[in-house]
């Protein structure tokens, strides 16, 4: 994977070849996007003349790691970025079949041009095995979504808004035996 070069807000500038198709690959499980995300989306953005982002999806639903489902997180996204081009990719414990399912998504959304593969810290770089280039943004800064949701989940907030999410959740989980 090609590695960067200058700092430029908050993300190192890229160093590599410009392709047509710039390919994000996250979960952005989290309430709102914060800064490091906004200059991950940003550099992708500038760099290709078009961007999709996928979105990590859990078999695991309702989870202290994977609490978001797909349409909120894509929502989420689509408030800062309206016209972002947003797809779920299953999560799967084959990295071959994994890589081989994200190459045939981005040939289904686009079907010609050069691609390159984002991702960042702890990202699914090193278990990518397809037919693209990669590289891995390294932010300037951490921001750690584990300690947002952390924090997050120790404050009530009182309206109807928070229960309405409440609620939500509860009927979104696969039924629990107790």
């Amino acid at each position: 994977s090609p590695k960067w070069g200058a700092e430029k807000e908050g993300i190192m500038d890229v160093a590599i070849k410009k392709t047509v198709i710039g390919v994000l690959v996250g979960r952005f499980q989290v309430d709102e996007l914060h800064e490091g995300h906004h200059n991950l989306i940003k550099t992708v953005m500038e760099n290709h003349d078009k961007v999709i982002v996928f979105l990590g999806v859990s078999p695991a639903k309702g989870t202290k790691n994977n609490p978001l489902d797909f349409k909120a997180r894509e929502l989420m996204l689509h408030e800062s970025y309206p016209g972002l081009t947003i797809v779920p990719i299953k999560d799967v414990h084959n990295d071959e079949e994994w890589s081989k399912t994200l190459d045939e998504k981005i040939r289904e959304v686009f079907a010609i041009g050069s691609v390159t593969l984002y991702g960042s810290r702890d990202g699914f770089i090193p278990h990518y095995k397809g037919q693209f280039s990669t590289v891995e943004l390294q932010a300037r800064f951490k921001i750690s979504g584990s300690e947002i949701r952390k924090k997050l989940s120790n404050k009530v907030i009182a309206n109807k808004h928070f229960r309405h999410g409440m609620i939500a959740s509860c009927y979104d989980r696969y039924p629990v035996t107790f």
